[in-house]
C-alpha cells in the first residue's frame, strides 16, 4: 500500500529524541560566567571547581557596539562550529560581517576599536558537569562555560594532553582554576585530578556526552562579557 508506515529504527528515534530534548531546554543554558578573577554561578562565586567537561565547540562573537553592562543583547555577528577552519555567521546572526569567519575583517588582530586584539571575540564553549552531581549522571544538571580569548590555549593544550594519555576529557576529572592576569585580567587553566577508573561511570559520562553535545550549539541569547563584579562576597562553593 501505498499509504503504510515504515517502523522506525531505534537510531532514527534516538535521533529525534536527542532533537526534541534540544528544542526544549535551549533556552534555560546556564552559564559559569568569568567575571573579575572569580567563577560565578548564581550567587556562588569561586577561585576553582572540579568538573568533567563533556564537550567543546568554537564560538566566536563580535559587537558593533561598545560594551553596556546593562545590554545583555545577543552579538551583532555570531558563529558557533567544531571545525575552526570552516566557521561561518549562524543564520540567526542579526548582522553578519562577512560569508566566513576566516575571511571577516572583523576576525584579524588590530581590528578591535582598543589594543591589538580582534573585533571579533574567539572563545571555546564548553559542556560540563561539576564533581559533586556525579552521583546521579543521567541527571546532572549541563553547565556551560565560555573561555576568554586569551585562554582558548590552555584549553587545547590540556585537551592534547589528555588525548597522548589516551583520555578524553569526559574521563577525567578536571580542576578549572581562574588567576587574575596583569595583561589579560584573568586566564583559565586547566589540571588533570583524577583518571576516572570505573568503566561504568566513563560510560555513563559518554552517554551525557550525546545530551551535551545536542545542546552545547545553542544559539547565544545574551553577552559573553560580563559586567564588573561589585556585589558582596558570596558562600564559596557551587
Amino acid at each position: 500500500m501505498a499509504n503504510e508506515l515504515v517502523p522506525l529504527t531505534e537510531e532514527e528515534m534516538l535521533a529525534d529524541a536527542k532533537e526534541m530534548a534540544a528544542q526544549e531546554h535551549a533556552p534555560g543554558l546556564e552559564f559559569i560566567k568569568a567575571s573579575k578573577g572569580k567563577l560565578v554561578l548564581g550567587d556562588t562565586k569561586v577561585t576553582e571547581l572540579r568538573a568533567v567537561f563533556l564537550d567543546a565547540v568554537y564560538e566566536n562573537g563580535y559587537y558593533a557596539g561598545t560594551y553596556d553592562p546593562n545590554e545583555s543583547s545577543p552579538p551583532d555577528c555570531f558563529a558557533i562550529g567544531r571545525d575552526e577552519g570552516q566557521m561561518a555567521p549562524a543564520e540567526g546572526a542579526p548582522k553578519p560581517q562577512s560569508e566566513t569567519c576566516g575571511e571577516c575583517p572583523m576576525n584579524v588582530f588590530g581590528s578591535a576599536a582598543v589594543g591589538k586584539g580582534k573585533a571579533c571575540k574567539n572563545r571555546r564553549r564548553l559542556a560540563l558537569i561539576l564533581e559533586e552531581d556525579m552521583h546521579d549522571i543521567p541527571n546532572a544538571r549541563i553547565l556551560f562555560l565560555r573561555t576568554p580569548p586569551t585562554s582558548g590555549g590552555a584549553w587545547a593544550t590540556y585537551v592534547k594532553k589528555l588525548a597522548s594519555a589516551g583520555r578524553p576529557t569526559y574521563a577525567t576529572v578536571t580542576t578549572l582554576k581562574i588567576e587574575e592576569h596583569a595583561a589579560f585580567q584573568f586566564v583559565l587553566k586547566f589540571f588533570a585530578a583524577e583518571m576516572i577508573a570505573d568503566m561504568h561511570v566513563v560510560a555513563q559520562l559518554r552517554a551525557k556526552r550525546d545530551e551535551a553535545q545536542a545542546l552545547i550549539s545553542t544559539m547565544p541569547s545574551a553577552r559573553a562579557e560580563e559586567p564588573a563584579d561589585t556585589g558582596p562576597k558570596k558562600k564559596e562553593k557551587f
